[in-house]
């Protein structure tokens, strides 16, 4: 009996060939992001949010601890310059836009084995090639012509999809029949606007033949269905017609409450509460910073940033040094700055009610050792370093900044 192999995640014959995804991925920016002004709203928020926050990199130490790293090619190349030609901001800015937009993210690593620079690529034209052995043994790039990579030289990043292990599933196609009923929603809007508002009415004709009856439901549906060709009037070829206009029937409440029900799960699907984009209806949230607080929260941080985070540390890290931790910095995040200093009073509580020590607290809040410090807070007084001591362990702090 033949034994099946783990990676059998295409048939037996499209094996170290491109993976083609039956998806139209370039469609999805043009119907959605291009003209859907909330689905442009939410991504934008998303990704202006996510390339705010700066990196930080820490190398570990004895007993696990983090020694910061102020300066290092990785710190260069996300909160300086990716490469040549976009910053480093810019360069996550556009990560969690395609994210967002397509489900994925490539980028072509300049120096692969210690990358100096990170080059992003349109991930509608590439495509990984699958292996048994190594899940992706390549990539093929078809913009102009094929051009193929080594796994090693592709940052490769995606949302997963449970229907294409090699693909990427994003807020947009969960959302394909909502953009398309969006989009043909506004432009019967706008043909109603261009054709001089003209609303909906009834053709009464005396006496119609069944030929004439026929003809007419053929040439309606020919020429005035779809939203490009709502509201124009149906001439008739027939004698004796009269035309009654109505007001706001039905389907046209019908289509304002569609549009509401469009918007509100666009931005579910994102995750960005409406009030965000400019929605006056959206008041989900008792105030603003509420909902921006939400947004971090429940958005940006576990969706974005931990994503981007993870797959720094598992493909960027381990091709320089083996002990690295990379982290976001949240401290000029206004809206959670209120979580900060419930974090910074809850620990001096802690220290003050005897909990835990002072150097343990001053570690939680990201501070340095001091002489003297594996101290509670009711020995605090009897264990001061004396000044002598405090010297030498100032010149020691600043010796391990130096060299780290």
């Amino acid at each position: 009996i033949r034994k099946k192999h783990k990676y059998q995640y295409v048939s037996e014959g499209n094996y170290c060939q491109p993976y083609w995804t039956t998806q139209k991925d370039k469609q999805y920016i043009t119907e959605a992001y291009n003209k859907v002004v909330w689905v442009y709203s939410c991504v934008m928020q998303i990704s202006s949010a996510t390339s705010s926050v700066p990196w930080l990199l820490y190398r570990k130490g004895r007993a696990g601890r983090l020694i910061e790293i102020e300066q290092h090619p990785i710190l260069d190349m996300l909160n300086l310059k990716a490469n040549s030609f976009m910053s480093g901001r810019d360069f996550i800015d556009l990560w969690s836009t395609y994210l967002a937009i397509e489900g994925k993210f490539y980028a072509e690593y300049l120096n692969p084995a210690m990358p100096t620079g990170m080059v992003p690529l349109y991930p509608h034209y590439m495509k990984p090639i699958p292996s048994k052995e190594l899940f992706v043994s390549g990539y093929q790039y078809d913009i102009y012509k094929p051009i193929y990579y080594n796994r090693e030289e592709i940052l490769w990043s995606k949302f997963n999809d449970p229907l294409e292990i090699y693909d990427g599933l994003s807020p947009i196609k969960a959302l394909s029949r909502t953009i398309d009923t969006e989009n043909e929603a506004v432009n019967w809007n706008t043909s109603t606007l261009q054709n001089s508002g003209v609303p909906a009415g009834i053709f009464t004709i005396q006496n119609p033949s069944p030929e004439l009856i026929d003809n007419l439901r053929d040439e309606w549906r020919k020429r005035y269905g779809g939203g490009s060709n709502a509201r124009l009037p149906l001439v008739l070829n027939a004698d004796r017609a009269t035309y009654q206009p109505i007001g706001l029937s039905s389907v046209d409440m019908d289509f304002l409450n569609q549009r509401r029900l469009n918007r509100t799960e666009i931005c579910s699907a994102f995750g960005v509460p409406s009030q965000l984009v400019g929605d006056p209806e959206g008041q989900t949230y008792s105030n603003y910073a509420e909902a921006v607080k939400s947004f971090w929260e429940n958005t940006i941080i576990p969706r974005y940033l931990e994503h981007i985070k993870d797959k720094l540390a598992s493909d960027l890290l381990p091709r320089y040094a083996d002990n690295l931790v990379i982290t976001y910095d949240l401290s000029g995040v206004s809206a959670l700055r209120e979580s900060q200093d419930s974090i910074t009073k809850r620990t001096i509580d802690l220290w003050k009610n005897g909990l835990i020590k002072r150097n343990e607290a001053r570690f939680a809040l990201e501070y340095e050792d001091v002489l003297g410090g594996d101290v509670f807070f009711n020995e605090i007084g009897m264990q001061m370093p004396t000044e002598a001591e405090q010297k030498d362990l100032n010149t020691k702090n600043t010796y391990i900044k130096t060299f780290s």
